[in-house]
């Protein structure tokens, strides 16, 4: 509100109090943040210092005209009360009540009134806030808290009128506002124990008879933010017409002088109105236009039935409605139509896109626009009902939400469009008892329920309450009067209750939170909370009690300037340390700060035209830096390892609207750059509705906000549509291939809270689950072929979360966990036996694993890093694994234990460049790796010399993969189809040339598969999919004919039938050739019987017995064909690892359960392996060969043995070249496979010929052959 006469109730909107062009009256504003006034050190008020402009103002108060401070004020010449959020009133006093009504403000969430022992107008709020103003002068005065802290105001004269220059709290923190040093600057200061933390500049200009505000200057930043102006006599009004901000935005305004017309009787003909706005970003993103137009009546009553009189709102008075509208087009495309009430409270909106409407907005309030303000109901500018209404293909659909409120404004009501409701009671003002003390004010402000009413009640949901109560603390200024904290909070078996602080000798302290419990099912855990107001910072130090009296501690402080964290501790002592500018901005992050684990992060930013920038270098040194424009927009990313080899690796382009319009990417080789882009439109509602990749792969995605429908479409490819319902929940999903078949579908159901209740899949097969009060699912129930399956999972009484401690199938337990207080596996019983586990304070991770064979693991935890140093078993110290990190960064950099010693050397960004390996045998070897900047592997260099390099196409994608081994060079050269997807692998090596061809379908599902070598055809193979997608049919085609496989399987997807017919029939391991097997599956997915028939029509049946008690381990093998044992029995160890097999092997074990050994049936030992301290097998021993494992990047990359070492060139899943050599002496494979991976044809080079040998292989449907 202006201090001109012109009054309006429309500047009460929270439009007109941001930045930018209020529509609704044409005006233009700008705010800027001076910094905020945090008061007593976090425990008070905070009060924002804001800097506002009203070019109506004539008023200077030493920022120049028309600039204020937002700060409440009286005027007790027109009784007007202006509050601190902006809005101003009339006021009248009210003899009966000795306090002051609001005739436009209905609303009792503020109460005035007139202290005469103290001549003070005293502003009461419903947050307990209490403001004093001086009635004489009408200045604030002092804000006080709930509790009784108070921050107070000094002024001074200043253009015969009292000026702030002081802001303080009587602890240590104030602001001076300088206005009386140099007549053409004023300086803001921020001050925290007589230390200047802030300082703002603002430089004036005059303009005759007036002094203008020119520049602010921001701390820390280079350029101010400028202002110009144009004086408009007709209306003595004086608008800005561009801002150049700090930033380099350039904002243009342009007016039309004779705008709005007045009503009759008003002082002025006219206010000039904004006719358009210009926001210049800079680069990389286009202007932003917009202009305005408004209709002849107006927000000042221009027309009404009324005349103009001085302190009245004219359109309050009058006693018809009255309509006025707004047109804002933006961009000569977008507009929107608002129309508002002679309330000023819109109607309606209407947006258009290039003359189409696509969306409606209605909005119906509780006035009742036949009657004037003096008959309207308390919230008679409150929200009662909000429709919209969205056009699209033709066809139009509204939604409509519900609102209520009480007469204080507190929201009891909040129906949403799917019918679901949150309903909110409230405490009355007098009180409840001992549930809720009166309210100090006399204002109803306090939640006594919060009821959540599901969307529907049909799988028997209640409605959810909350129930808060409250207690009351004497104010530290007067004892007499209190106010008021939440005291308990209950819900569906949950309980908080609160304590507090309440030594008023401890202004700080005092009211703060002491003691938070929580109850769950009759289970309690506490937090303790201590406060330490140390010189700069307040430290927050919380002891939690879990329900079993696990303790820990954990700690925050907060510096008291911008309230920001400065120091974190978790639970384990670990320390984050944190520093800021003096624009509160985040400067630097040291974890674990003078220990040897120290790690840091420096932040540092450029802010001025052209180049606003932030630069993170972490503590290795690698620098990232984030470009925006003058807009804030992303524009680019750099990145490198130090600041003089950066790199650009992301630049985005934006449309007028903001809108991200093109994205570069771009990863760096050597040198040379490889640039991959993305363009994006949109549709109406500013959601993307097609992707072109640079490619040429094309995405559309149209939103249908009629049928709420999702339609994404790879073209060419598939297309996935997705139903939501009014929750926003999806209820269906199709997918089709890019010939319009439908390929998979889904249902969902939900429950009234949003919970999934039934899903059902393509072939109709339902899942159904079930839910506790903590929205858990308890139950799941599906059919398999008629017979109906329960799982059943329940949760430790002590807490909501779903963690599961016990789970069972058919009532049959499968699985059992117990929690402690914070939530870690104290036991555990599965297949593989009883666990046990405890921990070091409250360290997350386990310090000690009682094992199944009650031996004990030891895990010596680094509290800083979060790993393991060392892994140990009590009286076996060949087990010992032992850890090394990089201090910095946790990444690993040594490893030891009996099997190997390794070392690791990461680059700075910590990848992988070098690896060292020392087996048992004592002989050293190093693999080594390079790397694109953005993490793409480049080259590698394995444990015997041999070299791989990668090669990349324009796009990024794999062009080529070269392996070198003893100077002979096997090369793989990949193809791709318009949708990036590799399709041809060709692998030369000396003469030889292998070649690899796949079929897709519409979903990406591989269809066909040729294979040829040196041109000629090995084989095809030919494959289809049912109805969920999983493999139906397979042939297999070579010069021997076509075999063809079928699979069928049941209702959980598991396979129940299988059938081979054709040369390459698989033969199980003791050669009966396969023509069909069935297989029968108990409740819990074990195969129970395999009823086998080979060629020759003999069968086998296999019956398989599982343990009673646990039922997924397997104890007996009966078969009825002599070629196999008649009857296994199963034997396990403690841990439930496998002890024999059918062929009647021996297995042995180590503690972490890794095999060993393994003996055949008479007693002799077949192999033996050693693991490194990874889990990895480094060595085997195959009766008297010993083979050596190497692994690169946890990939099997060579085998030694007997001198002889193997290599292999993986180009793609079933095509292998794999090189043995010994010396100087190489022999080549070449290896064929299926979309599985599976080998079903090798080439084998042979001795003094250029001819291979060749092997074929085929597999049963799981994995024999």
């Amino acid at each position: 509100m202006s201090d001109s006469n012109l009054i309006s109730n429309a500047f009460n909107f929270s439009e007109s109090l941001s930045s930018g062009v209020d529509v609704r009256t044409g005006s233009f504003s700008v705010s800027f943040s001076l910094g905020h006034f945090i008061a007593y050190k976090n425990s008070g008020h905070i009060v924002p210092v804001q800097l506002s402009y009203d070019a109506s103002s004539n008023n200077d108060i030493g920022f120049g005209r028309g600039w204020s401070i937002s700060l409440s004020r009286f005027n007790k010449d027109k009784n007007t009360l202006l509050l601190s959020t902006g809005q101003s009133f009339q006021l009248e006093y009210n003899e009966d009540l000795s306090e002051y009504d609001i005739p436009y403000r209905k609303l009792k969430d503020i109460r005035v009134l007139y202290l005469d022992k103290t001549k003070e107008i005293t502003v009461l709020h419903k947050t307990g806030i209490k403001e004093f103003l001086d009635w004489e002068t009408g200045i604030l005065k002092k804000v006080v808290s709930p509790s009784g802290l108070e921050v107070n105001f000094e002024y001074s004269e200043f253009n015969l009128q009292q000026v702030l220059w002081h802001v303080f709290d009587n602890a240590g923190r104030e602001i001076t506002i300088d206005w009386w040093t140099d007549d053409w600057e004023t300086t803001v200061e921020h001050i925290l124990d007589s230390k200047v933390y802030q300082r703002f500049t603002i430089n004036k200009t005059g303009n005759g008879n007036y002094k203008r505000l020119a520049s602010i200057i921001f701390p820390e930043l280079n350029d101010p933010a400028t202002f110009d102006y144009r004086y408009i006599a007709s209306a003595d009004y004086d608008v800005i017409e561009k801002i150049v901000h700090a930033s380099g935005l350039i904002e243009d305004i342009n007016y039309l002088d004779k705008g709005q017309l007045l009503p009759l009787d008003a002082p002025l003909s006219s206010v000039p109105c904004v006719l358009s706005h210009t926001i210049n970003p800079g680069v990389n993103q286009a202007v932003h236009y917009s202009c305005y137009e408004y209709s002849d009546n107006n927000y000042l009553g221009f027309g009404c039935d009324r005349a103009w009189i001085a302190g009245e709102d004219t359109l309050f008075k009058s006693d018809n409605d009255y309509r006025y509208t707004t047109t804002e087009t933006v961009n000569d495309s977008k507009v929107t139509v608002r129309e508002y009430n002679k309330y000023h409270l819109l109607e309606c909106a209407s947006y258009f896109d290039n003359n189409n409407l696509y969306k409606r907005e209605d909005y119906q309030y509780f006035a009742d626009l036949e009657l004037g303000i003096e008959s309207q109901p308390a919230i008679y500018s409150l929200l009662k009902e909000q429709t919209t209404t969205h056009y699209f293909n033709g066809s139009e659909r509204s939604f409509t939400k519900q609102y209520n409120f009480d007469e204080f404004g507190n929201q009891t009501l909040e129906s949403h469009v799917d019918g679901s409701k949150v309903i909110w009671n409230y405490y009355p003002a007098s009180g409840e008892g001992s549930l809720c003390p009166a309210d100090p004010h006399g204002m109803v402000s306090l939640i006594k329920e919060e009821i959540v009413i599901p969307v529907k009640t049909a799988d028997d949901e209640q409605e959810r309450k909350t129930i808060m109560t409250y207690r009351s603390l004497p104010c530290l200024n007067d004892s007499k009067n209190y106010f008021i904290v939440p005291y308990e909070m209950n819900k569906d078996n949950c309980s908080k209750s609160y304590d507090y602080y309440e030594d008023k000798s401890n202004i700080f302290e005092y009211g703060r939170l002491r003691v938070e419990t929580t109850v769950v099912n009759q289970f309690s855990s506490q937090i303790l909370y201590r406060y330490d107001f140390n010189l700069s910072d307040l430290k927050t130090t919380l002891q939690t009690t879990t329900y079993d009296g696990i303790t820990f501690t954990e700690s925050k402080c907060v510096d008291y300037f911008f309230g920001h964290e400065i120091e974190a501790m978790n639970s384990q002592g670990v320390v984050i340390r944190s520093q800021y500018d003096s624009l509160g901005r985040q400067t630097s992050s040291v974890v674990a700060q003078d220990t040897d684990y120290e790690a840091s992060k420096v932040f540092s930013y450029q802010f001025e035209s052209g180049n606003n920038s932030v630069k993170v270098t972490d503590t290795k040194g690698n620098v990232v830096v984030q470009n925006m424009n003058n807009a804030g927009k992303l524009i680019s990313v750099e990145m490198g390892s130090t600041d003089d080899d950066l790199r650009v690796i992301h630049e985005y382009q934006y449309d007028e609207f903001g809108l991200l319009k093109q994205q570069l990417d771009t990863d760096w080789i050597d040198n040379s750059p490889i640039t991959v882009g993305m363009q994006f439109t949109y549709d109406v509602y500013g959601n993307i509705n097609t992707v072109m990749h640079q490619d040429g792969r094309q995405e559309i995605i149209t939103q249908d906000p009629i049928e709420l429908k999702t339609i994404q479409r790879q073209v060419g490819l598939l297309s996935q549509t997705t139903i939501h319902n009014l929750s926003g929940l999806e209820v269906r999903k199709e997918t089709h291939d890019g010939q319009g078949n439908l390929r998979a579908t889904s249902v969902s159901e939900y429950d009234g809270f949003g919970n999934l209740r039934f899903v059902t899949d393509t072939l109709g097969r339902v899942i159904e689950h079930r839910y506790d009060n903590f929205d858990r699912i308890y139950e799941t129930q599906r059919e398999i072929d008629g017979e109906k399956i329960i799982e059943s999972f329940s949760y430790p009484e002590f807490t909501s979360s779903p963690a599961v401690c016990h789970s069972s199938v058919n009532n049959i337990e499968v699985g059992f966990r117990e929690f402690d207080g914070l939530l870690r596996v104290k036991n555990e019983v599965s297949a593989g036996g009883s666990k046990s586990y405890s921990y070091k304070g409250a360290e997350t991770n386990p310090e000690h694993i009682k094992m199944p064979d009650n031996n004990t693991v030891n895990i010596l935890q680094n509290i800083y890093l979060n790993k393991p140093d060392s892994i140990s078993i009590p009286g076996q110290p060949e087990m010992t694994n032992i850890y090394q990190y990089d201090k910095e960064t946790a990444d690993l950099n040594y490893s030891i234990n009996q099997g190997s010693e390794n070392t690791y050397t990461t680059d700075s960004m910590g990848r992988l460049i070098k690896e060292k390996i020392q087996l048992n045998d004592g002989t050293n070897r190093q693999a080594s790796y390079k790397y694109s900047l953005l993490g793409k592997l480049c080259e590698k260099t394995d444990f015997f010399g041999n070299k791989t390099v990668y090669q990349y196409d324009s796009l990024g994608r794999i062009a080529s993969i070269t392996d070198t081994v003893s100077d002979q060079d096997t090369s793989t050269y990949i193809d791709y189809d318009q949708y990036s997807r590799a399709y041809k692998y060709t692998t030369r090596y000396k003469n030889d040339e292998a070649v690899v061809e796949l079929v897709f379908d519409g979903v990406g599902l591989e269809i066909s598969r040729i294979a040829r070598f040196n041109g000629v055809e090995e084989f095809t193979i030919e494959q289809q999919y049912n109805e969920s997608m999983l493999l139906e049919m397979r042939s297999f085609r070579d010069t021997n004919g076509q075999t063809t496989e079928t699979f069928r399987y049941d209702d959980l997807y598991r396979l129940i039938n299988y059938r081979c017919d054709g040369p390459h029939q698989p033969l199980d391991d003791v050669g009966n050739k396969l023509m069909e097997q069935e297989f029968s599956h108990d409740i819990y997915g074990n195969i129970t019987k395999v009823v086998s028939r080979f060629f020759g029509n003999t069968v086998n049946t296999c019956i398989y017995t599982y343990d009673p008690n646990n039922p997924v381990r397997l104890i007996s093998i009966k078969n009825s064909h002599p070629s196999y044992p008649a009857e296994v029995i199963l034997r396990y160890d403690v841990a439930g690892n496998l002890l024999n097999d059918e062929k009647g092997n021996i297995y042995s074990y180590n503690t972490l359960n890794q095999v060993t050994s393994v003996k055949g049936n008479n007693g002799k030992e077949l192999s033996r392996y050693t693991y490194d301290a990874h889990r990895r097998v480094v060595s085997q021993t195959v009766e008297d060969s010993l083979i050596y494992l190497f692994y690169c990047n946890d990939m099997l990359s060579n085998e030694f043995s007997n001198g002889a070492h193997s290599s292999y060139h993986r180009p793609a899943k079933g095509l292998i070249s794999r090189t043995v050599s010994q010396g100087k002496n190489t022999k080549n494979q070449i290896l064929f496979g299926n979309s599985q991976g599976s080998i079903v044809e090798t080439l084998s080079e042979q001795d003094n010929t250029s001819n291979r040998s060749k092997e074929t292989r085929s597999y049963t449907p799981y994995g024999e052959g």
